[in-house]
């Protein structure tokens, strides 16, 4: 088996469904989800579970945006609702073969449990973790 190394970036796409609750009533899913992926620098004062929790040694994040769907990005004015989320985080160093599937494997435990659990009154329906060596924008 051809061993895992090289890799710049790690990406996570998650997709979202509202999970209401009485904590929950009026929490707005995209800007939660942005404080969950980005971490302290979108959260100021407050106290949010974060997907890097532990991992700042490894991973940084490089950028984020929300998933639009097609219906939402036409015309004028204010874009409608966002239906998911990617959030790119850049590799600090090089890790080895069993650190970068430890790495891997604690951020896929996070967003199952976001799955199934839901995190600060959100759930997600889907995630996807992909590793990359190089970006490329559109």
């Amino acid at each position: 088996m051809e061993p895992i190394r090289n890799f710049d970036y790690l990406i996570l796409v998650v997709r979202w469904a509202y999970l209401p609750s009485h904590d929950a009533i009026t929490r707005n899913v995209p800007s939660e989800a942005r404080r969950i992926l980005v971490g302290p620098v979108a959260t100021g004062t407050k106290k949010y579970p974060w997907v890097l929790e532990g991992l700042t040694d490894f991973l940084e994040i490089y950028d984020f945006a929300l998933i639009k769907p097609i219906e939402h990005k036409v015309g004028q004015g204010r874009v409608g609702p966002a239906e998911g989320a990617i959030a790119i985080y850049k590799f600090k160093k090089e890790l080895s073969n069993e650190l970068l599937r430890d790495v891997v494997a604690k951020i896929g435990n996070f967003c199952e449990e976001w799955k199934k659990q839901g995190k600060y009154g959100n759930k997600i329906i889907s995630y996807e973790i992909n590793l990359a060596k190089t970006l490329v924008y559109r």
